[in-house]
């Protein structure tokens, strides 16, 4: 039937292709950051960049929104974002006698 969509089943080369075009989008300065942060592992650091794309996207999330991933709940929302909100304030306060 002209028009019609087929189901075509993936191979594990075709499934392979794609984790590696995830993996090489994934911002690495990003990813090492997250991954030295208290209650988060690789494995959440990856989905926190897949559905929020950067480090920046990450700190303005809400709690909410970082809730929404599987694995997060409000206690690790806010473990991550207290960590994430102290790291850029040591970045932005000057060092003592500047």
């Amino acid at each position: 039937m002209p028009g019609e969509i087929k189901e075509i089943p993936a191979t594990p080369d075709m499934i392979k292709g794609l984790r590696l075009e995830i993996l090489e989008e994934i911002p690495k300065s990003d990813f090492k950051k997250l991954v030295a942060l208290k209650g988060v592992e690789d494995e959440l650091a990856k989905a926190l960049l897949r559905k929020f794309g950067t480090l920046e996207r990450i700190k303005s999330a809400n709690i909410e929104e970082l809730m929404s991933l599987p694995g997060i709940g409000r206690k690790r929302a806010i473990l991550i974002k207290n960590q994430l909100e102290e790291s850029s304030q040591a970045v932005e306060e000057p060092l003592e006698g500047e």
